[in-house]
């Protein structure tokens, strides 16, 4: 045993540091801000998927009760009631300028007219691909107005 006197430096003590530490414990108290990014991700993308669906069955809801009042002024429009023919006649036309209406049944529409004179009084006006186009023309045109 060394005896140490007062003028002498003490004896340097080295202190050994052991860790059981990984390099990503340091990273590990982001966890709980990581999770909570992840579940408010997968709640955006939710509510976006449920709304392209919800706007999808609206649309598709739309178009279905178009062609319900299509058929009806389809009906209407061949019966014998002079008064009935005239509303259905006027209610294909307004139909014929929805922008539900799609360039396929806008053809279906248009191969119902026929030369008859109590059908179609103005053939001449509305001829095969006629109704198409002022359906078209019609839509464009609301739209640049400020329209439907």
């Amino acid at each position: 045993m060394v005896i140490a006197n007062a003028t002498q430096p003490p004896a340097p003590v080295v202190v050994d540091i052991v860790s059981d530490a990984a390099w990503w414990d340091p990273w590990v108290s982001f966890a709980p801000f990581v999770v909570a990014f992840v579940a408010l991700l997968a709640l955006w993308q939710r509510s976006l998927a449920d709304g392209r669906a919800l706007a999808q069955r609206h649309a598709a809801d739309d178009r279905s009760e178009w062609w319900r009042r299509t058929q009806w002024a389809l009906d209407a429009a061949f019966s014998d009631d002079v008064a009935r023919r005239k509303a259905g006649i006027g209610a294909l036309r307004i139909l014929a300028e929805s922008n539900l209406a799609t360039a396929e049944e806008l053809a279906v529409l248009d191969a119902v007219w026929t030369d008859d004179p109590e059908v179609a009084p103005d053939r001449g006006r509305w001829s095969a691909g006629r109704l198409v186009d002022v359906g078209r023309q019609l839509r464009h045109g609301n739209r640049k107005e400020g329209g439907r």
